[in-house]
Order: structure tokens, then sequence, then C-alpha cells
């Protein structure tokens, strides 16, 4: 859909309903030049719960492997890798 910006600046919100409604683009135009597009938001996709099933976790995820990697780990060695 197009529509000129004149039309645009009268009819703003009711446009903008419509493009939320249909899920189509509005593009509106300045002397027959296309200046702007206005496209609908996708619908957001329920994140929580994607993987279920399909990951498995084996041990402690949180702490160390074992005591003696928790005391060879030194904090001050991953500082001299930064840039």
């Amino acid at each position: 859909m197009s529509v000129l910006i004149s039309h645009f600046k009268v009819h703003c919100v009711e446009l903008l309903k419509q493009v939320a409604s249909s899920g189509r683009s509005l593009t509106v135009t300045y002397r027959h030049t296309p200046l702007v597009r206005i496209d609908p938001i996708a619908p957001k996709t329920a994140q929580l719960g994607v993987l279920r099933g399909q990951i498995e976790i084996l041990g402690d995820i949180v702490g160390p492997e074992d005591a003696a990697s928790l005391r060879d780990w030194d904090a001050d060695d991953e500082a001299d890798l930064l840039p």
C-alpha cells in the first residue's frame, strides 16, 4: 500500500493500525517518490521450553570439574589475554 505524506499526516494512527492488523507494508511518498516504508513487527515466538527434551545435562554445570582444576585456574592469567 502507498500513500502521499499529506494523507499520512492526517490519518497516521489509522494507517499504522492497518499495517499492524493486515501485516502489509506501507510506503509513504513525497511527490510520488518513496520516502519511507513502514513494516509490521513480526509476532514474537515462544522461547521458553523450545529445546525441552533435546538437551541432556551431564554432571555439574555450575561448579568446576574437580578441585584440582579450581586450584589451577588463575583470573590474572585471563587478564593477559584481553587486548
